[in-house]
């Protein structure tokens, strides 16, 4: 029903022409809703017929009251609602980097909260890939979906008997259009820079640099989480990091403004003579 409406949508065909061939100059969109388009157009992608952004489906307008009004079942609120249309570790997106100094890297980020575990390997086969998504598994807990390109190791029968006996969909992108994957590509070439440039500066070796990096993507506040940082929104807490030490710790803003106070200045009564700074315009 959806691919049937995105065909019928002019408009939605008309992204889909610019996705394949090349979107015009911004001041050449006259269109408000095209301009809107084109403004992600770096996340738009097409599979299938479909136009996605990022891993979602862009609804046609013709369906787009009958999914919200089925969200919205019960009134559930606004964080509810979300909360019912996505979550953390639901669907999460896999590729590998490198060879890189002759190592490999899954790279496993979850769509929700861009939280990203990454293993370093000295091959990049489907058996060692299911080893490592088990381990993952057995951290998080089992995701409803897995996206990943047309590797070999993702398109092996094993790994398609994997994601069956889990009860997990697995999502190929389609040939030609590995952006479609764009969560796991855009965090590899992030991968591959950073990791090179840790190793150049600090002078440790990758499997330290890996750590550091991970540490340090992890308890960075993000524009795309609303300012939260991916360890928070997967957890509901902030990573503790080095940088926190150098906050006090175990005394509120209450309890430390307290003790700067004499026995005698906190039973203070009307009339009672006290010191005051008063700040004035120089010119006064």
């Amino acid at each position: 029903m959806v691919r049937s409406a995105t065909k019928k949508d002019k408009l939605l065909q008309t992204v889909i022409q610019h996705i394949n061939t090349g979107w015009p100059a911004d001041k050449q969109i006259t269109d408000p809703s095209l301009n809107t388009f084109c403004c992600w157009r770096e996340s738009l992608s097409i599979i299938k017929d479909y136009i996605m952004f990022c891993d979602r489906i862009v609804v046609p307008a013709v369906y787009r009251g009958r999914i919200l009004k089925q969200v919205h079942r019960g009134h559930p609120g606004m964080d509810r609602m979300k909360s019912k249309a996505e979550g953390p570790w639901k669907r999460i997106h896999l590729d590998y980097a490198g060879p890189i100094e002759e190592m490999y890297y899954l790279v496993i980020v979850d769509s929700f909260t861009k939280w990203p575990e990454i293993f370093q390997s000295a091959s990049s086969t489907a058996p060692l890939t299911i080893g490592l998504l088990r381990e993952t598994f057995a951290r998080f807990g089992k995701p409803d979906a897995l996206v990943t390109d047309n590797g070999s190791q993702f398109c092996s029968g094993i790994l398609k008997q994997f994601c069956e006996k889990s009860v997990i969909i697995h999502i190929s992108t389609a040939p030609y259009h590995s952006q479609s994957n764009g969560q796991a590509e855009r965090f590899v070439d992030t991968l591959n820079r950073s990791l090179r440039k840790i190793t150049d500066v600090e002078n440790i070796p990758s499997s330290e640099a890996l750590q550091t990096f991970l540490q340090v993507y992890r308890s960075t506040l993000s524009n795309v989480l609303e300012g939260k940082s991916p360890a928070e929104v997967m957890f509901g807490r902030p990573m503790t990091i080095t940088l926190d030490l150098l906050r006090p710790t175990g005394i509120n803003q209450a309890q430390s403004t307290s003790t700067l106070l004499s026995p005698s200045a906190t039973t203070l009564t009307a009339g009672a003579m006290v010191y005051a700074k008063v700040h004035k315009n120089a010119k006064t």
